[in-house]
């Protein structure tokens, strides 16, 4: 059995796993949470093996999470946890195998394979168009015959903004991420809506990057500027009611989507203009001719919103002379919001039969 986990600044998702009669990660038990209720990546993954008792001994972990990753050590961007490696595995050999020297972690001959990563580094590239649910944003486009070989970008909106380059391995016959922290480079705004909109979270922010925008939170944020403007109604009541009781996000997407109410709405129709322009930014930085994917756990929500065209407009709004180069780029969103979850999942999968050995040798065949 091995542990998964898609770990953001937001929400959080932890699941155990089996060998599947395909060889792939077969989900056992899953526990979503909110990663601020925890004073610790720690606590939060005791607590799930706590409630969900693994019926078999765990012989690997892999965690991806939203941040940079680095010698082991990662840092979850709106989060004061510090998330190690070395504290993860001794946590799992204490609560699975049962050891409680710490020491056993500083040899990879004695611990159990625990590995932190990048969440964008979880997910399988190659296998996108064969292993995941796509909706096209462009229909009309065909796959050019250098697609294949061509550079791709990943841009998801999730708890902030993640952004890769994807490149073809010609040695390894497969696509490979480069990851980047462009969710933390400056918002900058392309009108004077956006332009006010970077004005009035200046007020809540000393730095305002795209994650403050093209995230949950961002549309949250959204929203509440165009309440605040004046420029669309005021909020109702009943909107009022829902946003303190619920999911702000969800129910901001829920009411915009059914166009039952103005601000909602408004805010949808913002967010989507501006997530449709930094996809084209994107696709320019990396030349992405080969095509771009529009990940992340909002997308799926506003498939509807995303197809309407206001995505795209804003996508093919750049210089004259580049806008021939934009059209022939095909646009997909990734439709399988557990893709980071099961991308874990496959590379502790992968490493399962080293951490068979390890226990065999440090606790016991038995």
């Amino acid at each position: 059995m091995i542990l998964a986990g898609d770990i953001g600044s937001s929400t959080s998702s932890l699941g155990l796993f089996k060998k599947g009669d395909n060889g792939t990660p077969e989900l056992v038990t899953e526990g979503k949470y909110f990663s601020k209720d925890y004073p610790s990546m720690e606590a939060m993954v005791q607590e799930f093996l706590q409630k969900n008792p693994p019926t078999e001994t765990i012989h690997a972990a892999c965690f991806g999470i939203s941040g940079p990753v680095e010698g082991g050590r990662g840092k979850i961007v709106g989060l004061s946890w510090e998330v190690t490696e070395s504290s993860l595995c001794e946590l799992l050999m204490k609560l699975s195998w049962g050891v409680m020297d710490s020491s056993k972690c500083e040899n990879s001959q004695t611990r159990i394979p625990v590995e932190v990563i990048n969440s964008l580094g979880a997910i399988d590239y190659g296998n996108l168009e064969t292993t995941v649910e796509l909706e096209s944003l462009t229909p009309g486009v065909s796959r050019s015959a250098h697609e294949d070989l061509s550079q791709r970008a990943w841009i998801a909106a999730r708890n902030g903004l993640g952004e890769a380059l994807l490149y073809w391995d010609k040695q390894d016959n497969n696509l490979i991420y480069s990851a980047s922290e462009g969710g933390n480079s400056s918002f900058a705004p392309r009108n004077q809506e956006e332009f006010d909109l970077l004005l009035y979270l200046l007020k809540r922010y000393s730095f305002v990057s795209y994650n403050k925008v093209l995230s949950e939170t961002g549309l949250v944020n959204i929203y509440e500027f165009v309440r605040d403007s004046g420029k669309y109604g005021k909020e109702s009541a009943d909107l009022k009611n829902r946003l303190g009781k619920e999911k702000s996000m969800d129910v901001i997407i829920e009411m915009g989507l059914a166009k039952k109410d103005p601000l909602c709405e408004k805010a949808l129709d913002l967010f989507v203009s501006i997530y449709g322009a930094e996809a084209g930014n994107l696709a320019l930085k990396y030349a992405a001719w080969g095509g771009v994917y529009v990940g992340g756990t909002i997308a799926p929500k506003i498939i509807d919103k995303l197809r309407d065209g206001t995505f795209m407009k804003a996508f093919m709004e750049k210089q004259e002379e580049m806008k021939e180069k934009l059209s022939a780029i095909p646009v997909k969103v990734v439709m399988t919001p557990d893709i980071r979850l099961r991308g874990a999942a496959q590379r502790a999968l992968d490493k399962e039969v080293i951490g068979r050995f390890v226990y065999s040798n440090v606790v016991g065949a038995g």
